[in-house]
């Protein structure tokens, strides 16, 4: 086809094709905003925003902007249910706004892109991306900071690629701001070793003399720019604090000190887990515990481009017509040539039944499953899939075959890759939820391999494993994400109940049958409790104990103490300890709600059975609430089978 004709036929597809990526973007980023209502970590973030000014821990002060963005959403969303339902329903309108917020960033990466990466190629890319995304939606300080660490890589693309420096000086506002928004995001300032890279491909390309110079001009203008964003988001900081009676300065090193506590795994300011060697080990173990999946997969990718270069040499580019070369050979190497077409063929189906075998055994041993309730459906694929792009990345910076653009994009990738899980100790679970720009960027490496490779006879063997590869991805993460909702029904109980109007904040809204019906009956019996006091049954704030912080918002209690997950790690005892005597100095008597299994042994030792040795951080922080309850009297005053209340 003509190049000009070739252009109009794109033009004239274009309107349609991107209408249509649109509309499924849309779907995926919105579908399941009405499932779920885990009491850790989702309503857990909402309490945070709802009680943000009672807080008084270094937590809310660490992830500071993600959680005055949810102070906002909140009312908002408090007002849309309110509106609608009459009795609340923020969680339902939450789930809407921050969905519609990842569909727009989405989209603003599939326009950004389009420009280095084919559209098809992205939008597959970006609609895995969307399934990979396990964390809740509301939980704004994992996703602004994958959000704003996106735009800033797409910010610095933009700069190496035309040389302005205002792109630069953006992207350093934006990490600057970042760093508030969640305070390890810090380490997000080693992508100035991009700009480096980008600089130095540019002397590759054209000769410059000047690249020394040129890479301080740049670093300069990154460096004003995260100045800036930082100096923004202080000033958002200090009218917050000061406007909350708090000292910013003094705030701001409580912050500090917990971080330091924290990566240190000193004890009383941290615990296990938290430190970088922890956190670095976790990362180091979900990439060996895959390792050989990985090494399966490209050992039979490499056996087979091998066999297919051997058995399928060219024999005609050595000169002459195909009758005078099949003259001067025989035997097996007559045969394969003179049927060479049918062999390829036959062999490239035998391969690809080969690679259909290896994926049912890998299935069978545990790499991958159909149960797409939960995180084994997908999480050791990806993981095997990072590791095969993390070696084709490496490859493409190697190789002087591909050019500036996927060089680019790869080292960009792999510093995503690197950056993203540091500050958590999740294994790469954050990676997986922040692959809006890997995925994306792996499919097209992959797809200009496949292109280079056209016409020659390891075409077959590439194509072949990495189609396999790429389809059960895409597939494994469109199922799990339009099937999976944090922390419900992962047990394999599909059956979900409505909340109704029954519990307001949570209208709306539809999770695991038993999990409703045992928050329900809370709910409800609250009520009676509350008429069997001589005050206000909440007056003293609330201890929500065991991975149930979200009653605090669910309920509308505040938090007793300066943390609203108590038996967090990252809590220490020794706090603990000294807020429980300053409340007891006071005669202050808050209700005390423990998850079913947290009950059971704080039931134990209210009873004075020993409890089992566990040198665990919870396990010194149960006998301190334990004692509490004793000497204040505390019994108990309803059980289900996810509750118990004491007063």
């Amino acid at each position: 086809m003509p190049e000009n004709k070739m252009k109009k036929t794109k033009k004239k597809n274009r309107w349609y094709e991107t209408v249509i990526y649109i509309a499924l973007l849309a779907v995926f980023s919105l579908w399941g905003y009405s499932r779920g209502a885990d009491l850790s970590d989702t309503t857990y973030s909402l309490a945070n925003y709802r009680f943000m000014d009672e807080l008084t821990g270094s937590w809310k002060f660490a992830t500071f902007l993600s959680n005055l963005t949810g102070v906002v959403l909140l009312k908002l969303s408090s007002h849309a249910g309110a509106f609608l339902f009459k009795t609340g329903g923020s969680l339902l309108f939450m789930n809407i706004f921050t969905a519609v917020l990842l569909l727009a960033v989405v989209l603003v990466i599939f326009f950004s892109m389009r420009k280095f990466i084919p559209s098809p190629v992205l939008f597959l890319g970006l609609v895995t991306a969307i399934g990979l995304c396990l964390i809740p939606k509301v939980i704004l300080y994992q996703y602004l900071s994958f959000y704003l660490f996106t735009f800033s890589c797409m910010l610095i693309l933009y700069g190496i690629k035309s040389g302005k420096n205002l792109y630069y000086i953006f992207a350093g506002i934006v990490l600057g701001i970042n760093l508030f928004v969640r305070i390890s995001n810090g380490v997000e300032v080693l992508l100035i070793v991009w700009v480096w890279y980008g600089e130095y491909l540019k002397k590759e390309a054209a000769a410059d003399k000047l690249l020394i110079k040129r890479i301080l001009s740049d670093t300069l203008m990154c460096v004003a720019g995260y100045a800036a964003g930082v100096l923004i988001a202080f000033i958002i900081f200090v009218i917050y604090a000061l406007s909350n009676g708090s000292s910013p300065v003094a705030e701001l090193q409580a912050v500090v000190g917990w971080v330091m506590g924290l990566l240190s795994g000193e004890s009383g300011s941290s615990a296990g887990g938290y430190s970088m060697g922890d956190m670095l080990l976790v990362i180091l173990d979900s990439y060996l515990g895959n390792l050989k999946w990985a090494l399966l997969l490209m050992a039979e990718l490499v056996l087979g481009m091998v066999f297919f270069k051997l058995v399928f040499t060219d024999i005609t580019a050595e000169g002459g017509s195909d009758s005078e070369t099949g003259k001067k050979i025989g035997g097996p190497a007559a045969f394969i040539k003179s049927n060479e077409k049918f062999l390829k063929i036959a062999f490239t189906i035998l391969y690809a039944g080969g690679v259909l075998l290896t994926f049912a055994y890998l299935e069978r041993n545990g790499m991958f499953n159909f149960e797409y309730w939960n995180t084994g459906s997908i999480y050791r694929l990806y993981v095997v899939f990072l590791i095969i792009s993390i070696v084709l990345f490496v490859l493409t910076i190697v190789s002087k075959r591909f050019e500036t653009d996927a060089k680019l994009l790869s080292f960009m990738s792999l510093l995503i890759i690197c950056i993203t899980p540091l500050g958590t100790n999740n294994h790469l679970y954050a990676v997986m939820n922040n692959s809006f720009l890997i995925v994306p960027v792996a499919f097209y490496i992959i797809s200009r391999i496949v292109t280079m490779l056209k016409g020659k006879n390891m075409f077959y063997p590439f194509a072949v494993m990495f189609l396999v590869l790429t389809s059960v991805l895409v597939i494994q993460s469109a199922l799990f994400g339009m099937t999976y909702t944090f922390k419900d029904c992962e047990s394999g109980e599909q059956t979900r109940d409505v909340f109704g109007f029954y519990v307001p904040e949570l209208t709306g809204m539809e999770a695991e049958a038993g999990h409703t019906e045992a928050l329900k009956e809370l709910y409800l019996s609250l009520d009676t409790l509350f008429w069997k006091t001589d005050k206000g049954l909440y007056d003293d704030g609330l201890i929500a104990w065991g991975s149930v912080p979200g009653l605090h918002y669910v309920l509308d209690v505040p938090p007793a103490l300066s943390t609203l997950w108590p038996s967090l790690d990252s809590y220490s005892g020794d706090d603990m300890f000294d807020e429980l005597m300053a409340m007891m100095a006071v005669k202050k008597h808050p209700v005390v709600i423990a998850s079913a299994e947290e009950a059971e042994i704080i039931s134990g030792i209210m009873a004075g059975s020993k409890p089992a040795e566990d040198e665990s951080a919870i396990a010194g922080k149960r006998l301190v609430l334990g004692g509490f309850m004793i000497m204040n009297g505390y019994e108990e005053v309803f059980s289900n089978t996810g509750f118990t209340v004491y007063y």
